[in-house]
């Protein structure tokens, strides 16, 4: 009886112990790393693969009910012409809500949000927007007088 005892005593918190609430309220972190393949070669421009990285901040108002913002940007993509070198960098932040169908350990959610974001593409090169202005020796090497 005593043994008896002495094991459901400790098969309940030990139960307790590994019990976890995985649909409580409150904030979450989170960050990610990631590699970014390109899909954007167009125009004789051959662009090479990126890494991207990510922040997120969420909150749980309630157990179906979450907010998140999300922050995630694509280092350079390097791009190469005849004639030029393109880099192009992506970045992109948003405000989701987050509805929670199930709220054990496997939670799937429907997210709707909105966001803004912005790609800057950079052209250096003879007939990009980004060259370095001539000197006077590369005028005087092309045959052109300088004044």
């Amino acid at each position: 009886m005593i043994r008896s005892f002495v094991f459901l005593t400790v098969f309940a918190l030990a139960s307790a112990a590994f019990a976890q609430d995985y649909a409580r309220n409150g904030p979450a972190l989170g960050a990610s790393v990631g590699f970014a393949i390109e899909d954007f070669d167009d125009g004789g421009i051959d662009f090479d693969n990126s890494g991207a990285a990510g922040a997120t901040l969420s909150y749980r108002v309630h157990p179906h009910i979450g907010l998140e913002a999300r922050f995630e940007h694509t280092f350079n993509f390097d791009g190469n012409a005849p004639f030029n070198d393109v880099d192009v960098n992506i970045w992109n932040l948003t405000a989701n809500g987050q509805i929670f169908i199930l709220t054990g350990q496997f939670q799937p959610y429907f997210a709707l949000g909105f966001g803004i974001g912005q790609a800057e593409v950079d052209v250096h090169g003879p007939f990009g927007g980004n060259a370095p202005a001539p000197t006077r020796s590369d005028a005087s090497a092309s045959g052109s007088t300088a004044t």
